[in-house]
């Protein structure tokens, strides 16, 4: 079984990724999770590039329930910026005793 890494999937920062390359690495992180483990870390990084907060946040609960990804870097990543404002977002923080 192979993890999958965001070096992997090839996808820049949120603020200057357009939305059809989000679209085409949510798509093949889709094809990889078929065959590989794909972390819910990975796919809330797309879903946060897409503008869908609410399921970026299901996401990195579910990466940090499950410890996996990078789910303990998320306070300071630039990869979450547009969440750090978020109630769930500083919830999940607090509940991870980084704020």
């Amino acid at each position: 079984m192979k993890i999958v890494t965001l070096e992997d999937i090839s996808v820049l920062t949120v603020e200057t990724t357009p939305v059809r390359a989000l679209c085409a690495n949510y798509r093949k992180l889709e094809e990889r999770s078929e065959s590989s483990f794909v972390s819910p870390y990975t796919f809330a990084y797309v879903y946060t590039g897409l503008g869908q907060a609410d399921r970026a946040i299901d996401l990195l609960e579910r990466a940090v329930r499950e410890r996996t990804g990078a789910a303990y870097g998320i306070k300071g990543s630039f990869l979450f910026a547009p969440l750090r404002t978020h109630p769930r977002f500083q919830a999940l923080l607090r509940e991870m005793r980084l704020a």
